[in-house]
Parts: structure tokens; sequence; C-alpha cells
């Protein structure tokens, strides 16, 4: 497994487009976390109405870029000329690392 790394580190666009992507779910759990910060944490009266819209408008910007992001990640792992078990291993270590992202998010904890 680590002659693979060692194979991967040895590109810098590799490792580029490694930590971009990191960096970009960092970006989508944060603004996810602060829809689910949002909704426990509504106003009174007339302001709950934009309380409720500011979380609405950060969850969907959040599952946007979620989603661009996924669809970057999968497109390049499709171009990319590695085994199907390697595509395989990504794409499970991807929905894991999301799962658990979701999970965190539903659980109260962000």
């Amino acid at each position: 497994m680590f002659h693979l790394l060692d194979r991967f580190a040895k590109d810098d666009n590799t490792v580029k487009a490694v930590f971009d992507h990191l960096r970009s779910i960092g970006l989508i759990a944060i603004v996810l976390g602060a829809a689910a910060w949002k909704l426990k944490h509504i106003g009174e009266g007339w302001v709950a109405i934009w309380d409720h819209a500011a979380a609405a408008v950060l969850g969907f910007l959040g599952f946007g870029l979620a989603w661009l992001n996924h669809e970057n990640l999968f497109s390049k792992i499709r171009r990319s000329g590695t085994t199907r078990w390697l595509k395989l291993l990504v794409a499970f270590l991807y929905m894991l690392v999301f799962g658990q992202l979701i999970q965190f998010l539903q659980a109260g904890r962000g």
C-alpha cells in the first residue's frame, strides 16, 4: 500500500489535488455546521423567519458545495489511469468520511 502512496507523493499535482479536496470538505463541514447551529439558535417572533431562511440558505449552499466537490473528485478518478480496486477504495473511503460528517451534524454536535 505504501508503495502506491510513494508513487503519488512524487507527483505535485496529485498531492495538490488531494489537499484541495480535503480543504473543500472542511469548508463544506463549516457551512453545514453553521446551518445546523442556526437551526438550534432560532430567535423569537419575526426574527425566527430570518433565522430559518438563513439556515435554509446555508444548508442548500453546503449541499451544493458538497455536490460540486463530489462530482469533481469522481470525474478526476474516472479520468485517472488507476485500477478498478483503487477507484473502489477511494469511493468507499469518501463514503465513510462524508457519512460520518452527516451523522455528526445530525447528532447535533455541529
